[in-house]
């Protein structure tokens, strides 16, 4: 294996290659990549953005009406599905059993996270100052 350096390029792996200085050209074979600065950069920034679009795809919401079973549903509100499975027993999540498997709205998991909402200190002196005006 050889390897050329210039520092006006950035190589990105090398085996097998040829240079030919007579014209400044390489000559590539097999997995020599031989990329400007400048290059290197756009094409690192097109591949992150593609990598986004991708999992902005993949983490669309479902829509409210739609049924899901249990790996679903623990998976739309990113809980292990041990744990889903736990809330489930306490009767904290609202779901309908048929034969052996389960199938839930994600409008009822949506209410079943409000339920951990935190409030803002802002909410909480408002409740404060509605109480004490009372």
């Amino acid at each position: 294996m050889k390897i050329l350096f210039d520092p006006r390029f950035q190589i990105i792996g090398a085996e097998d290659f040829f240079v030919s200085s007579k014209k400044g050209e390489f000559l590539m074979n097999k997995q020599l990549v031989v990329i400007s600065p400048e290059d290197l950069k756009k094409t690192i920034e097109v591949a992150i953005n593609n990598a986004l679009l991708n999992e902005q795809k993949s983490t669309v919401p479902i829509p409210s009406k739609k049924v899901l079973v249990l790996n679903e549903a623990a998976a739309y509100i990113r809980m292990s599905v041990a744990t889903f499975r736990y809330y489930l027993g306490k009767n904290e999540i609202r779901g309908y059993k048929i034969g052996k498997s389960w199938r839930f709205f994600a409008e009822d998991l949506d209410q079943f996270l409000k339920k951990f909402l935190r409030k803002t200190n802002a909410e909480i002196e408002m409740e404060i100052d509605e109480g004490l005006s009372k």
